[in-house]
């Protein structure tokens, strides 16, 4: 599957989503990024055009409308655990993950 993980700048929250859906529960295809990480608009089309499923991790950003048949929310929240895969936040995301 062919999946793309959403967060603000695209560092964190949607890369250790990547991480699990990629590493813990493939095989996907998994890319993740965030529309205030540099991301021009024609990007973030093609992203959400090539993806099957576009995950994202907080209610504080979303896709483009003609893309939100495809959104699933996996809502952690504002990013509270700064740079890096806190465990914290990977066990949030497992257990969101596993509420589906």
């Amino acid at each position: 599957m062919k999946i793309l993980t959403v967060c603000q700048r695209g560092n964190n929250r949607s890369a250790a989503l990547a991480y699990i859906l990629r590493d813990e529960r493939g095989p996907n295809e998994v890319l993740n990024y965030g529309p205030q990480g540099g991301v021009n608009d024609e990007t973030i089309n093609m992203l959400c055009t090539w993806a099957n499923v576009i995950m994202v991790t907080t209610k504080e950003v979303d896709v483009p409308e003609e893309y939100r048949d495809k959104r699933l929310f996996i809502d952690v929240g504002s990013d509270k655990w700064g740079i890096g895969f806190s465990p914290d936040l990977l066990a949030l995301l497992r257990q969101k993950l596993n509420e589906r």
